[in-house]
Parts: structure tokens; sequence; C-alpha cells
């Protein structure tokens, strides 16, 4: 029963990180917001599913009673139902709780996750693109004002001083 509830909440999050860029970027259309919230969710999303797998695992032992501060395998199963002695030797010596530990994990599934999600997330954006220009709208961005934060201004109350410079903050 535990094993059912704790692969739930990892399937969850795998579809989480499946879906969560697709949704973003559809709900998102403009290019770097959709790009930018989508790399979040899924650098998030991945490292929560890794440190859950490895979690859950421990949650699991600790379920079926696996003392891990023993120092031999009996120790280690002295709380174990005779019944479930097998399955925990086997979670306890497996290779995904032996060897290298969940950020490690974690920062391989980045290289996979990342640029899968990027793909994905471009795949609607290059859509409204495509469609754009068959509709005949010219794609450009908008043309940015120039920004103008000081400006040199003479003193009118005082002619005398014309020389005498002042800036002043423009808010564009």
């Amino acid at each position: 029963m535990v094993e059912v509830l704790l692969d739930a909440v990892a399937l969850l999050l795998l579809l989480g990180l499946v879906a969560g860029p697709v949704w973003l970027c559809v709900r998102r259309p403009d290019f770097p917001s959709g790009f930018t919230w989508s790399f979040v969710v899924v650098v998030g999303l991945t490292i929560l599913f890794s440190w859950w797998r490895d979690y859950a695992l421990g949650l699991e032992l600790f379920a079926m009673g696996v003392d891990l501060d023993g120092f031999t395998t009996d120790e280690r199963m002295r709380g174990v139902a005779p019944h479930l002695r097998d399955q925990a030797e086997r979670v306890v010596f497996s290779p995904e709780r032996l060897g290298v530990g969940w950020p490690i994990k974690t920062g391989f599934a980045l290289f996979d996750s990342v640029p899968a999600a990027m793909a994905v997330c471009s795949i609607p954006w290059m859509v409204r693109m495509v469609l754009r220009r068959r509709r005949g709208v010219e794609i450009t961005q908008k043309p940015r004002p120039k920004a103008r934060l000081f400006k040199a201004v003479f003193r009118r109350s005082q002619p005398w001083r014309a020389l005498n410079l002042r800036c002043v903050l423009l808010i564009t």
C-alpha cells in the first residue's frame, strides 16, 4: 500500500514534468516568458522528482521496519516482518539506493529534461509564426523608444548662469 502511494506521487511529478512546459508555453505564448517559466518549472520539478525518489525509498524502508543504522544485515533486518524480509533486502541493496546520490542524478537528468522542454516550448511558438506569415501579418518587434535617462536643462530663472547645467531625471 505504501509503495502505491509513493509511486502515485512520483507519477504526478513525472506528469507535471512532461505536461508543465506544454501548458506554460500554450498559456504564455510570448517567446521569452514561456521559455523562462518553462525552464524554471522543469528545473524545479526535476529536482523535486529526483529528491522524491530517494526520499520515497527511505520511507518505504522505514515502513518495512528496516534499521539503516545497523552495521550488519541481521542488525538492519531485525525489525522487519518475516514475509517482507526478502523484499527489504532487495530494496536495501538495490542499485537505486547505493551508488551516486540524488543530486548527481538530478544533474544528469537536467541534461535530458531541459532541452526536451525547450524543444516542446518552441513548437507552439514556431506554429504561431508560420500561421502569422500565412495570414500576411508581418512579424516585427515593436521599436523601443530611445531611453533618455538624463537631459541637460538650462536654468531659465537665472539667465546669467546659462552655463550652469543641472541634470533632470526623466522617467520614460
